[in-house]
């Protein structure tokens, strides 16, 4: 059992139980889950076990890169916006 510096146990693990590491997949399984079929962040932590702000930390960073990725491919800008999901931006 892994203990913080004032002797209690570390947030979100139980007694006896090692913390579970997921796969680069499993993350974007997750990831893809919410942002694709708008499965809440509450439901995906319960359901895989791993903690809601890190799930909203990994959607960021999944959001961050394909921002990144349009602004590579788009060039100069020119074209419809459109959100994360592929849907045109209204103005």
């Amino acid at each position: 059992m892994k203990k913080s510096p004032a002797g209690k146990q570390a947030p979100g693990v139980e007694s006896g139980e090692a913390r579970r590491r997921l796969s680069a997949q499993e993350k974007t399984r997750i990831v893809r889950q919410h942002l694709r079929d708008g499965v809440v962040v509450a439901g995906l932590a319960e359901k895989t076990g791993a903690a809601a702000g890190l799930i909203h930390t990994w959607i960021k960073l999944a959001l961050e890169r394909l921002d990144l990725d349009d602004r590579r491919t788009q060039g100069s800008g020119s074209g419809p916006a459109t959100s994360p999901r592929g849907r045109p931006l209204v103005a």
